[in-house]
């Protein structure tokens, strides 16, 4: 990862980060951007909480954009709701399991600022909620906080389905807001949806975009690899416990082997005499 020493985390019972526990795999995060005001989030394992285990598994099970539900990111220190957009990078392994996972980051409010450069006029409010969240957090936007829903006369509801989540965008207008506008005022509250819902949209396709990419660059990662170790050059091998896990085709033919005959073989077989397996033993422990 181009960053030593990192270790694998996961939140503890008082919220703070901890070291990981002992788990069969982990899903730590290996890269963000921009890393100053993220780096918290490094080697964070997201497999770690069940609400992104559970879009992990949905991203595994369907191949496609899963999106979490409302929750607080690892790097924020406030009390703002944000969502995880992942998508699993699979590569052409026999095992078809992802090699990891992009993930896009996103607060809605910071989505907000975009649309809308100024704030909304007065008795106009837009509320965005995770209708199918099992947690207490289902608010993931609300332009006017304080207000109560029983200051409005007029409502819209329009209902955005993706990555296994059911938002609901509701848009309220008070009596004040009704009175001083032109008779277009239900048009001009159904584009400010409209809007809100577009760039979501757009969001959500960016990072599908991304995955394209990225999948792409690990296949060719993989084919490069590949090129290197099976070349007819060099002869390659890997060894655990002085066993052959692994050799290229520039070893089977020096050694004489077809296929996978050396896989599971001791090494002993590479040496003319015991005293040399047994000797570089040694100086290897």
């Amino acid at each position: 990862m181009g960053m030593p020493n990192i270790r694998i985390t996961q939140r503890g019972h008082l919220n703070q980060l901890v070291p990981a526990k002992e788990r069969n795999s982990y899903v730590p995060v290996a890269y963000i951007s921009p890393l100053s005001s993220n780096r918290k989030a490094i080697g964070y394992d997201i497999s770690s909480n069940p609400v992104r285990l559970k879009t992990l598994n949905l991203a595994n099970t369907t191949g496609k954009v899963a999106i979490t539900a409302p929750i607080q990111l690892i790097q924020d220190t406030d009390m703002r709701m944000g969502i995880l957009l992942v998508t699993p990078v699979i590569s052409d392994s026999p095992s078809g399991s992802p090699d990891g996972y992009a993930v896009g980051v996103f607060h809605l409010d910071t989505i907000w600022q975009q649309v809308f450069s100024t704030q909304l006029p007065e008795g106009l409010s837009l509320v965005l909620e995770d209708i199918n969240s099992n947690t207490s957090n289902t608010t993931l936007f609300h332009s006017a906080k304080t207000t109560t829903f029983q200051d409005f006369e007029y409502s819209s509801v329009d209902n955005i389905y993706f990555g296994g989540r059911n938002w609901r965008l509701s848009t309220y207008a008070s009596p004040s807001y009704l009175a001083s506008q032109q008779p277009l005022l239900a048009w001009q509250i159904l584009l400010a949806g409209l809007v809100f819902t577009s760039l979501l949209q757009l969001l959500l396709l960016s990072v599908t975009g991304h995955h394209y990419i990225t999948v792409q660059k690990v296949k060719q990662l993989f084919n490069e690899q590949a090129a290197i170790l099976n070349n007819e050059l060099v002869a390659i091998a890997t060894t655990r416990d002085r066993n052959i896990i692994w050799v290229n085709t520039a070893m089977e033919l020096m050694l004489g082997y077809d296929g996978n005959e050396l896989n599971g073989c001791s090494t002993r077989q590479c040496y003319a005499h015991e005293e040399d397996y047994q000797s570089i033993g040694k100086a290897l422990c």
